[in-house]
């Protein structure tokens, strides 16, 4: 079944299955242009430090972790294809219909369905030519998981052809699914907690822990990075539950707590609910407060301009002045607006203006020294 490999690297000779090969292969991997600029951004963007970073280890947490809903599995989307459309066709409507009609149509359908997932999959543009280390795990998904439908559609020794379409295909999805992808075991995790209505106890890779009762996994408003919500409990700090968002890729270590309900009230929902509506996902930490700033004209210009991480509960209060004031956490004020340098000026709280003030000599003594 699946993918014909060599034991080893310079062995020409090839076998079927995967129970010859005993150490990690060097597969060449050649990725379009556009596709290695994805995997170089996921990679810096998905590793929490330069240590970290390992392009072998990338790829094959991606081939682990995409290849059975990838539509380069041609022999998986076709079944899934068949199951769905022999639904439909079980249904009452269709009665009038004979098994052997329905089949005749179902055929058809999935010689051409198949043929396009096919022609797509050979489609991608080349580019530059590289190799990793392919492991253990994924030579077993190539040799035995993987079957000769979807190899033969490749060619069975081309499996570089195959990995590529993978990764391509991986490529070409908005980042917050690349992101569900690679962290599919975090993913994974959490959603079953919320469905069991289970504690998670989560580690980040700050080195902080938490007791967290799982609400919901949310986006961004620009649908970059996923969110888990939930109330939360430091480990070994006060002993205050509060509404907390955790990004899905600074989650070091997650583990389900089968002896720990996870159940949320509807009154404790809606409070969750409604801190999302008013400090979104990625700004949950912290209280709301009230922050003034003023604009020069060059920064009212950025702020009009300027969409991503605004708070968006704010209001003009000195329109001659250019002053206004914004409804939303310290944290997301500083997000937002420590950017626009000169062009804004934060007038209250004065804990914050004292932060933006020392931020702003801190970077301006790196350009002064001689």
């Amino acid at each position: 079944m699946g993918f014909l490999l060599s034991a080893k690297e310079n062995d020409d000779e090839l076998y079927e299955g995967a129970e010859v090969i005993e150490e990690n292969l060097k597969q060449h991997l050649n990725l379009s242009q556009p596709a290695g600029v994805v995997v170089d951004n996921d990679i810096k963007t998905f590793y929490y430090s330069y240590e970290e970073e390992s392009r072998s280890g990338f790829f094959n947490t991606i081939i682990n972790n995409f290849w059975e809903i990838a539509n380069a599995t041609i022999s998986l989307r076709v079944e899934n294809k068949r199951v769905s459309l022999e639904k439909i066709f079980s249904d009452k409507n269709f009665g009038e219909y004979t098994e052997a009609d329905k089949k005749v149509f179902i055929d058809k359908y999935l010689d051409v369905y198949k043929k396009k997932l096919v022609e797509t999959a050979i489609s991608y543009p080349k580019g530059s030519g590289e190799k990793f280390r392919i492991n253990l795990d994924n030579i077993r998904i190539l040799c035995d998981d993987i079957d000769d439908e979807t190899a033969n559609a490749y060619g069975r020794t081309k499996r570089g052809l195959y990995l590529k379409a993978l990764i391509e295909e991986y490529c070409e999805k908005p980042v917050f699914e690349r992101e569900q992808i690679f962290f599919k075991q975090v993913m994974d995790e959490i959603l079953l907690a919320i469905s069991e209505v289970k504690q998670l106890k989560i580690t980040t890779k700050e080195s902080k822990s938490f007791y967290v009762t799982p609400y919901k996994i949310l986006q961004d408003d620009t649908k970059n990075f996923n969110y888990l919500v939930g109330l939360s409990e430091e480990i070994g700090g006060k002993k205050e539950i509060k509404v907390a968002s955790f990004r899905i890729s600074r989650i070091a270590r997650i583990k389900k707590m089968s002896s720990k309900s996870g159940f949320l009230s509807k009154k404790q929902k809606d409070e969750i609910d409604a801190e999302i509506i008013t400090k979104k996902p990625q700004f949950m930490v912290g209280d709301i407060k009230t922050i003034k700033v003023r604009f020069n004209k060059d920064g009212l210009w950025s702020f009009k301009r300027h969409v991503y991480l605004r708070p968006h509960v704010y209001k003009e209060i000195d329109k001659e002045n250019n002053v206004y004031e914004f409804e939303c956490t310290p944290f997301q004020a500083k997000a937002y607006f420590f950017k626009f340098a000169s062009g804004v000026e934060i007038l209250e709280p004065q804990d914050l203006r004292e932060e933006f003030i020392n931020n702003y000599k801190q970077a301006l003594s790196v350009y002064e020294k001689e």
